[in-house]
């Protein structure tokens, strides 16, 4: 009787403790404590949690996974207060009941989408909650949000209906809000050293002990440590405006990027991309537009380029006849192109900004960087007579100081015609 007794209870422990885990749809690991017990820093996960964690891991699944895991989801959930909770708790709840994953289950997740708070109002929020002292830049919390909308949002995007606004998987990398939402998540269950800088406005690579780096996820598509030109112009764009204003539009941006050398985000280098999009990340996330958007510009005002360099690279791709006509081709063009702007004016234009290049005669090079810009946007008008390629000839012929059939040949076509851009002489 006895070892019948003992039998039955061997098999019950059995059956409560594998039960248990499937009641709670929880699994564990090896080696590991609960989820279902274990919340954010380590904190008994509630009742409530516990149930939530089941709902939203069990009715988002696959593209529409919001959680890498039951641990990452019991301490997200661990940041939440009641409302919040309940809010996630009935998002959840719609997933599984209506079947439209796409529409509740990002509501569902950390961010809250639009039905629970705001992906910005909650990625503020929860940062305040996870990422505190030296796992933040202070100057990150000031207009939060304001700075947050700044960033790429997916809910944004123009998609099909029933396209995932949020995977935790495919948003694992890339410079999205939806990225910074995931590591924020995990911050709250481990590391918040290492994933609240992944989660941060302006992402940083992870400098290791021995020195070496690594590209930041959430600055790059996975597997690239190239920046995106659509990237860097939306940072560009939303954080240089008004007196600040590095480009004239959107395609003006695109069309300038894709004639400049990309670098990679980990070693930021000067005369790329990757350096002029951190320091529009710096303008956005700190506030800091007059100081740091000059450095995004076109020309990298000293320090993410050379101002002369940049200006001769656009014009030459631009408005290739007026630059092989004026400066001749190849690496001779380009150093006479350079060296006569340097000789003029010095390498750089003083604190870039498209109001100031239109102000022409106070920043000449400013003036004729923005030409070229216009150039690049408008190709079909730079190639027509008094059209923006004429423009910026005018302003290098007097710049450089240099008279000979090439520069007369452009300055009488400059005579000839109105520019088709606007804008004027760039010549002092």
């Amino acid at each position: 009787m006895s070892s019948r007794l003992a039998l039955f209870c061997w098999l019950s422990a059995l059956f409560v403790l594998f039960g248990c885990e499937v009641v709670a749809g929880i699994p564990t690991r090896a080696g590991e404590g609960s989820a279902a017990q274990l919340g954010h820093a380590g904190a008994p996960a509630s009742s409530a949690c516990m149930q939530y964690c089941q709902q939203v891991n069990s009715a988002c699944t696959k593209q529409y996974a919001v959680y890498l895991g039951a641990e990452d989801c019991a301490a997200a959930c661990g940041l939440l207060n009641g409302p919040e909770l309940t809010c996630r708790q009935n998002e959840a709840a719609a997933a599984a009941n209506t079947g439209d994953d796409y529409l509740h289950c990002p509501a569902a997740a950390l961010g809250g989408s639009k039905a629970c708070g705001g992906n910005c109002i909650n990625y503020c929020k929860l940062m305040s909650r996870v990422c505190t002292g030296n796992n933040r830049d202070p100057q990150e919390v000031e207009n939060c949000e304001e700075r947050c909308a700044g960033l790429i949002d997916r809910e944004s995007a123009r998609q099909p209906a029933t396209t995932s606004r949020y995977d935790v998987e495919f948003d694992h990398d890339g410079d999205t809000l939806q990225c910074r939402l995931v590591h924020l998540s995990i911050a709250a269950f481990h590391n918040p050293e290492g994933h609240c800088w992944h989660a941060a406005i302006a992402p940083r690579p992870h400098t290791y002990a021995d020195k070496t780096k690594e590209a930041n996820p959430c600055a790059t598509p996975k597997g690239s440590t190239e920046p995106r030109c659509e990237d860097y112009c939306q940072i560009a764009m939303n954080a240089c405006k008004d007196d600040n204003q590095i480009y004239e539009s959107l395609d003006q941006c695109l069309a300038v990027c894709q004639k400049l050398d990309k670098g990679n985000v980990i070693d930021e280098a000067p005369e790329t991309v990757a350096c002029r999009k951190i320091h529009a990340y710096n303008a956005l996330a700190w506030g800091m537009p007059a100081l740091h958007c000059p450095h995004a510009g076109p020309g990298g005002d000293a320090v993410c380029g050379n101002d002369c360099n940049a200006y001769c690279r656009l014009l030459s791709a631009g408005c290739s006849d007026a630059f092989v006509n004026l400066h001749g081709m190849g690496a001779e063009g380009m150093k006479h192109c350079t060296d006569g702007c340097t000789q003029r004016h010095g390498r750089d234009s003083l604190h870039y900004s498209v109001p100031s290049a239109k102000a022409k005669t106070s920043n000449p090079v400013a003036c004729v960087l923005l030409n070229a810009a216009r150039a690049l946007e408008r190709p079909a008008e730079a190639g027509q007579e008094g059209g923006s390629w004429i423009l910026v000839a005018r302003g290098v012929v007097r710049e450089v100081g240099i008279e000979d059939e090439r520069t007369r040949h452009i300055r009488s076509l400059a005579g000839a015609g109105k520019s088709a851009v606007g804008g004027g002489d760039c010549a002092r």
